[in-house]
C-alpha cells in the first residue's frame, strides 16, 4: 500500500508548530532573563506515532515510517533537592543575620571601648573620690565627686532605657514577622487553588510555580518548613506539580501545617501568632504593651471556611410587626426576630432574644458556636437601601480543622529569624508537674523562666546597678561629712544613692541630700576635716570584690558583660558570614540549573530557527513534489 500524498505536508507542518513553540519558549526565556524568580523554561519535543499505526487492519508496509514531532510540555528547569538545600541554609542566615543586628545594637548601646561609655564613667567616679581623698574639705572636689556621681547614674539609666527600647523592638518586630508569615501563607494558598484549577485542564502553569517557589524562599527565611506536593487530578499532565502542603518542622521532626490542600477541596491557610503566659501560668496572644512578656510558644491555628446560598421566609418584611425570618441552605437553618416600624423599616433584629442589629446594618451577622470548638458561622445579607426587602443572604461556616502549639523549647535552635527574635527578646518557659500541668505557688502564681539576650544583659545591669549601689552605701554610711560650722556633728549613716526603692540601672540615683556637699562623707572621724580616709577607701571599691557580683568588683563585673557582648557578636557575624558563604554557593549551583543564560538561549535560538527553516524548506519540497504530480502527470503527448 502506499504513502499518502500529503503525508509528507502534515509531517512537515508539525515541525514547523513545533521549532515555532521552541522559539517562542526561547524568546520568553530571554525577555524574563532579569526577572528575579523565574525559572528558565524548556519544550519537551517528542515523536509522534509512526505510520502505519498497530491494528487488526494495519496496512502491510515496509518499515516503520516517522510522522513528525509534537511539543509535550513546556516544563521549568528546577531541582527539587537544591531548593530544599538553599531553603536550609536561607533558614539558618535568617537566624545569624538577625542575631548579628541584635548583639551590634547592644554594642552601639555599650559604646566600648570608649570615653563616654560606662567604664569611663566608673572610672570618673573613682577618681573623683582619691581627689576627695586629697582635699576631703574642699567644696570644690565634693561637688566634682556629686557631678561624676550623677553621671555614673546617668549612664546607668540611659543604657537601661536604650535597652529596653531595642528590647521593646524586637518584640514589634517578631510580631510583624509573624504577620508577613501569615500573608505569604495565604497567598501560597491562593496559588494553591490557582493551580488546582489550571492543572485539571492539562495545562503546566509555570508562572504560578515560580511565584510558589518565591514565596517559599522568603517563608525559609523565617522558620523552618518542607513541603508535599498533591496532586491535581482531571487531566493533569505529568509534569504538572500539584498543589502543596506546607508545614512547619519543630526540634522533635513535628510536622505542623501552615497550608492545607487536597485534590477535591479548597487549599487554606493557617494563622500563625506568638504566644506569652499570664501569671498563672496559662498562655494568651503576645500583645504590643510597652510592658515586658516573654514569648512562650509559637501557635498555628489551621480553619476552613465554607460558604452556602441561603433562602429566605419571608422575603418582603411585613410593616409594623415581628418577623420570624428563616434563613435554609444545605443542613443549615438561622432563624432571626426582625422588628419593623409602620412604614416597614427595621427597627431591631435578634438572634436568640439579642439584638444584633448593628452587625445586620454592616451586612453581616456573626453566630457563635456553642462550645469553643464548634463552628462560627456568618450570615451575610443584601438589604435593599429602603431597608424593607432581604434580597439574598450567604452563610460562611469557618471551622477550625486543626491547631498545634510549639513551645520556644521545642523550636528549632538557631533556625529561622523567629527563633533569632525570640533568643534575643525574651523567651519564657512555665514550670509543670509530670502531669503537664502548671504548678502553682501558695499565691496562684505560676513559676515562669525567662531567659533572652537582651533580658539576660539587662538583668545583668540591673543586678550591677543594685549590688554596686548597696555596696557603695553600706561603706558611705560609716564615714562622716563635713560638718557645717566646725563644732556641730559632722553628718553620718547617710545613703550616698537612693535606697528608698529597688535599685535597678533604670532607677539609680544620686540621692537628693547629697546636693549638699557637707553629707558627701569622705571622713572616718568626727569633726576632722583633714580626714580623707572614708574618700579613699570608697575609691579602693573600684577594685575591691563585690560578693552580689559573683566576687567581681563593679567595673570587672561590668567588663566581663562587655566582654560577653563583644564574644556573641564576634560569633555571629562569623557564623553570618559562613552561612551567607554556603547560600552563595548553593545559590550559584542553583542559578547554573534555573536561571536564564543568554548565551545558551541564542545557542538554542539558532538551532530552533535553522531546524524551522529545515522544515519549511521541506514544505517547499513536498510543494513542489506535489505540483509535478498534480500539474505534470498524464499530459504525455499533450
Amino acid at each position: 500500500m502506499g504513502i499518502s500524498t500529503f503525508m509528507g505536508l502534515e509531517t512537515n507542518k508539525r515541525g514547523l508548530s513545533a521549532q515555532q513553540t521552541a522559539l517562542y519558549t526561547v524568546g520568553n526565556n530571554i525577555s524574563n532573563a532579569n526577572t528575579i524568580g523565574y525559572t528558565r523554561q524548556r519544550v519537551n519535543l517528542a515523536a509522534t506515532s509512526g505510520y502505519p499505526g498497530i491494528g487488526q487492519n494495519t496496512p502491510m508496509f515496509a518499515g516503520h515510517l516517522g510522522t513528525g514531532v509534537t511539543s509535550e510540555s513546556i516544563t521549568r528547569i528546577r531541582d527539587t533537592f537544591i531548593d530544599k538545600q538553599y531553603r536550609q541554609e536561607t533558614n539558618n542566615l535568617g537566624y545569624w543575620t538577625q542575631q548579628t543586628n541584635s548583639i551590634s545594637q547592644m554594642e552601639d548601646i555599650m559604646s566600648e571601648p570608649s570615653e563616654y561609655g560606662l567604664s569611663a564613667a566608673f572610672e570618673d567616679f573613682f577618681s573623683s573620690w582619691q581627689e576627695l581623698a586629697n582635699s576631703p574639705s574642699s567644696s570644690a572636689a565634693r561637688q566634682v565627686v556629686y557631678t561624676k556621681s550623677a553621671h555614673l547614674a546617668s549612664s546607668f539609666n540611659y543604657m537601661s532605657t536604650q535597652m529596653t527600647q531595642v528590647q521593646t523592638n524586637l518584640k514589634y518586630e517578631a510580631m510583624n514577622t509573624v504577620n508577613n508569615v501569615n500573608s505569604i501563607l495565604s497567598q501560597i494558598a491562593s496559588l494553591n487553588n490557582q493551580i488546582k484549577t489550571v492543572e485539571p485542564n492539562g495545562y503546566i502553569p509555570n508562572e504560578l510555580y515560580d511565584r510558589r517557589d518565591l514565596l517559599l524562599d522568603e517563608l525559609a527565611e523565617y522558620m523552618p518548613i518542607s513541603t508535599e506536593n498533591v496532586q491535581s487530578g482531571g487531566l493533569a499532565g505529568p509534569d504538572a506539580e500539584g498543589s502543596m502542603n506546607v508545614y512547619y518542622v519543630d526540634a522533635n521532626g513535628t510536622k505542623n501545617l501552615l497550608v492545607s490542600t487536597s485534590q477535591t477541596q479548597k487549599s487554606f491557610a493557617a494563622t500563625v501568632s506568638l504566644q506569652t503566659f499570664d501569671e498563672t501560668g496559662v498562655e494568651k496572644d503576645l500583645s504590643v504593651s510597652d510592658t515586658f512578656e516573654a514569648i512562650g510558644s509559637l501557635k498555628i491555628e489551621l480553619k476552613e471556611t465554607s460558604s452556602e446560598k441561603m433562602t429566605m421566609t419571608p422575603a418582603t418584611l411585613a410593616a409594623g410587626t415581628v418577623n420570624t425570618v428563616n434563613f435554609a441552605g444545605g443542613a443549615s437553618t438561622v432563624a432571626l426576630g426582625i422588628t419593623t416600624d409602620a412604614n416597614g423599616t427595621i427597627t431591631d433584629v435578634t438572634y436568640n432574644g439579642n439584638s444584633v442589629l448593628a452587625d445586620f446594618k454592616n451586612g453581616s451577622i456573626t453566630i457563635p458556636g456553642a462550645t469553643a470548638n464548634d463552628p462560627v458561622m456568618t450570615l451575610k445579607l443584601n438589604v435593599s437601601a429602603d431597608q424593607k426587602t432581604i434580597k439574598d443572604a450567604s452563610l460562611e461556616t469557618t471551622t477550625t480543622t486543626s491547631s498545634s502549639k510549639t513551645d520556644v523549647k521545642d523550636m528549632q535552635a538557631n533556625k529561622g529569624s523567629i527563633v533569632s527574635y525570640i533568643d534575643s527578646y525574651g523567651k519564657a518557659e512555665v514550670a509543670k508537674d509530670l502531669q503537664g500541668n502548671v504548678t502553682l505557688d501558695a499565691n496562684g502564681k505560676a513559676t515562669i523562666t525567662t531567659h533572652g539576650y537582651f533580658h539576660d544583659k539587662l538583668e545583668d545591669l540591673n543586678k550591677l546597678a543594685r549590688e554596686f549601689a548597696k555596696q557603695f552605701n553600706d561603706l558611705h554610711k560609716l564615714g562622716y561629712g563635713l560638718s557645717a560650722d566646725g563644732t556641730t556633728a559632722s553628718p553620718q549613716g547617710k545613703a550616698f544613692f537612693e535606697d528608698g526603692v529597688e535599685v535597678t540601672a533604670a532607677t539609680i540615683k544620686v540621692s537628693d541630700l547629697m546636693k549638699d556637699f557637707n553629707n558627701i562623707a569622705a571622713s572616718t572621724a568626727n569633726l576632722e576635716e583633714g580626714n580623707g580616709k572614708q574618700a579613699l577607701a570608697l575609691s579602693n571599691l573600684s577594685n575591691k570584690p563585690n560578693t552580689g557580683l559573683n566576687e567581681a568588683s563593679a567595673q570587672k563585673f561590668y567588663e566581663s558583660m562587655v566582654a560577653d557582648v563583644g564574644t556573641e557578636g564576634e560569633k555571629a557575624v562569623k557564623m553570618e558570614y559562613n552561612s551567607g558563604t554556603i547560600r552563595l554557593t548553593i545559590s550559584n549551583n542553583r542559578d547554573s540549573v534555573t536561571t536564564v543564560s543568554l548565551d545558551e538561549e541564542m545557542t538554542d535560538m539558532i538551532r530552533f530557527q535553522q531546524a524551522y527553516n529545515a522544515s519549511a524548506r521541506m514544505v517547499t519540497v513536498v510543494d513542489e513534489t506535489l505540483d509535478k504530480i498534480i500539474n505534470g502527470m498524464g499530459r504525455v503527448g499533450l
